[in-house]
């Protein structure tokens, strides 16, 4: 079973994906994880690296397409192994998969626009190159306004000021990519998502160890574990 997790940045993906790991090999499944982008294992993950430090220029001067593709391009080369460790394992996690690119770039378009982009990206990485659509994708929804604090607080204690991605530094792009996971798992376009809040009603963050078990909850419902 290949399960994604996606959500805005600063929404604790790693963090659950670690958890969920754990767990599972506790449970004597054979587990294995990935990450995205491979910012040092692949070529054009390298390239993803020098976009995000912006050697590209400001994310408003990099076509969407033209970024989608360093992405994309990253999990192609990565396709050979991920295709082994989804034979291998009884659970492939993935940090970040298609839904991210779909997100980070189509959050840069609007209306029709963004719609034959979304169209475009999605056969462009599951028809053309070939990647295996996940079984389940589970969205960490977090407001965006929790997010920007987390990403200035985590920027602060690693006495990283001032030197964010340029995805992370815009909080009106975060708020868009926010938009469009939405909209993807609303639609399920690409199988079943399933959404988890990470923050209660008034904006409070729910404990790492209670989303985990929800997340463990929900794969026994898909049968996963």
């Amino acid at each position: 079973m290949l399960v994604a997790l996606e959500g805005i940045d600063g929404a604790g993906k790693t963090t659950q994906l670690r958890l969920l790991e754990e767990r599972a090999r506790r449970q004597g499944l054979r587990v294995a994880s990935l990450s995205f982008p491979r910012y040092t294992e692949t070529v054009f993950g390298r390239c993803v690296a020098a976009y995000l430090r912006g050697d590209f220029g400001p994310l408003t001067e990099v076509p969407p397409r033209s970024a989608a593709l360093l992405f994309a391009g990253d999990r192609l080369e990565s396709l050979e192994l991920l295709s082994r460790l989804a034979t291998e394992s009884d659970l492939l996690l993935l940090d970040r998969y298609v839904a991210s690119n779909l997100a980070h770039q189509g959050a840069r378009l609007t209306g029709a626009e963004r719609e034959a982009f979304l169209t475009w990206l999605a056969h462009l990485e599951y028809d053309v190159f070939g990647l295996p659509r996940p079984t389940l994708t589970l969205y960490l929804r977090l407001p965006v306004a929790v997010a920007t604090r987390l990403l200035a607080t985590r920027a602060q204690q690693q006495n990283q000021r001032g030197t964010r991605d340029i995805h992370e530094e815009d909080a009106v792009y975060l708020a868009r990519c926010a938009e469009v996971y939405e909209q993807l798992a609303s639609t399920r376009a690409d199988g079943p998502w399933e959404t988890i809040a990470c923050a209660d009603e008034q904006e409070r963050l729910r404990p790492p160890a209670e989303i985990a078990a929800q997340i463990w909850s929900l794969l026994e419902r898909y049968g996963a574990i």
